[in-house]
């Protein structure tokens, strides 16, 4: 079983409405089949089923595919807003064949606890940038909420000191976010 990563995924741009249009009348299919195919670029089916981990985890950035499930896809103003888990990786090989093959701009905030990591990944007509971090600190760029509630859970558990605890946050620069952990940890 693998561990699963979160992606909080946006979509916008010129070809939006036919990527909305695919995932409403296959609701059930793989989507990222459906959307940018499953083989490499000259492979053939027999070398997919030889190389399936590798070819997924190479074009999608993930092991598996994932179902489209409408309870899953919030469409508003030109936008598709998305979350899906992943196995063991965010999707973003996938948003980049998405984007190179529908001219949308995408935005995934992805975060896997097993494995310990966040960030955001985001490609569009400037180019891609892919900004992951620790999870916590992945957490505290892109998901502040969430952020507060692990370290809530981690205040669950013995203690050090607080001068010593805060030192697992060097990346808490910002004086009213210190003064939250401060008032959480007493």
């Amino acid at each position: 079983m693998p561990n699963w990563c979160n992606n909080q995924i946006n979509i916008w741009g010129e070809g939006v409405t036919a990527v909305r249009e695919i995932l409403e009348e296959n609701q059930g299919g793989r989507m990222f089949e459906l959307l940018v195919g499953k083989l490499a670029e000259g492979q053939t089916e027999s070398e997919y089923i030889e190389s399936w981990y590798n070819t997924n985890c190479d074009r999608w950035g993930c092991k598996w595919d994932v179902d489209i499930n409408m309870d899953d896809f919030f469409f508003e103003d030109g936008q598709i807003i998305m979350t899906i888990q992943t196995a063991w990786a965010p999707c973003n090989g996938f948003l980049k064949l998405l984007h190179e093959k529908y001219g949308v701009d995408c935005e995934n905030d992805y975060n896997e606890s097993g494995s310990y990591f966040a960030g955001r990944y985001t490609i569009d007509g400037s180019g891609e940038k892919d900004e992951c971090y620790d999870y916590l600190e992945g957490l505290y760029h892109f998901d502040y909420d969430s952020f507060i509630f692990e370290i809530e859970q981690l205040m669950e558990d013995e203690l050090p000191p607080l001068e010593e605890w805060l030192k697992e946050f060097p990346f808490v620069k910002n004086t009213h976010d210190l003064e939250t952990i401060y008032k959480s940890y007493n």
